[in-house]
């Protein structure tokens, strides 16, 4: 991120600016890298998307779900896409990121303003602070 871009975070002014992210197994398989949570995070709750309450450790295997964590963050997904919606906190434009491929099982680790999502066993992941 640029100087200029994190001198406009919301937690600027409590001294945060940056994401510690959560600890990671890290695999390579058929020269890809595969992460995936470390299993001393628990277990994940295997719900459907609008069960979701919040902080938590959520796994969601359907196939299609949009699930709204705040008024500046949405994931949802349909089939074999994934897309990541947040708007931008500095310009409320809203931004967008996708990811397309064999999604499987979707993993959340959802936390205050902070959210992960591993999918593809692996293959996929997304970090997104939101606020």
């Amino acid at each position: 991120m640029p100087e200029a871009r994190e001198q406009t975070l919301p937690t600027i002014a409590d001294g945060g600016a940056h994401v510690l992210s959560l600890p990671r197994e890290v695999s390579m398989q058929a020269k890809q890298l595969l992460q995936k949570p470390v299993a001393e995070l628990g277990p994940f709750k295997r719900v459907e998307a609008a069960k979701i309450t919040g902080v938590g450790l959520w796994e969601l295997e359907d196939t299609t779900w949009q699930l709204k964590l705040s008024a500046t963050m949405y994931i949802e997904r349909a089939g074999n896409q994934l897309t990541m919606r947040r708007c931008q906190w500095e310009s409320q434009q809203w931004e967008e990121r996708k990811i397309t491929g064999a999604l499987a099982m979707v993993q959340l680790v959802i936390d205050q303003d902070i959210v992960e999502v591993f999918a593809g066993d692996g293959q996929f992941v997304m970090t997104a602070r939101y606020f």
